[in-house]
């Protein structure tokens, strides 16, 4: 008795149509993304958005699970494109338990890797010079630990 498949024979498995997304950005980041380009010169720094973390984290092959399929909103390199900090875009879901604690396990994981994490709730346009203040204490204070 031949128990082998022939796949010649089968139907190939129903294509599921891909299409194009509106934006690859809601509104709020877009407007988020606009005031970081804004607040960090080109000329000096680089203003990465939705970012995978095997981008910018090595991880050991046993831990690898932990940074695959993981973005970040934005991500501030000098302008080297070295990474410099994280920024995360936070809505009211993160105000959720369970969010929480995936919000905590993945600021550990920045921590560990030397990067430090800056959680935005909202960014009034007239916060730039503010932003700049916050993320420069952060940054700074990273890179003398």
């Amino acid at each position: 008795m031949n128990t082998s498949i022939n796949v010649y024979e089968e139907k190939p498995p129903e294509k599921l149509p891909m299409k194009k997304k509106p934006s690859v950005m809601t509104a709020r980041e877009l407007e988020t993304y606009e005031m970081l380009l804004e607040a960090f010169p080109k000329n000096m720094w680089i203003v990465l958005a939705q970012v995978a973390q095997s981008a910018f984290i090595e991880a050991p092959f046993k831990r690898r699970w932990e940074i695959e399929k993981s973005f970040v909103d934005f991500l501030l390199c000098n302008k080297h494109g070295v990474p410099v900090c994280v920024i995360e875009l936070d809505d009211s879901t993160h105000e959720r338990k369970r969010v929480k604690e995936i919000d905590g396990y993945k600021d550990g994981r920045f921590k560990e890797a030397g990067l430090p994490v800056v959680r935005l709730k909202e960014i009034p346009k007239s916060t730039i010079e503010l932003l700049r203040e916050v993320l420069g204490k952060k940054v700074l204070k990273t890179i003398a630990e």
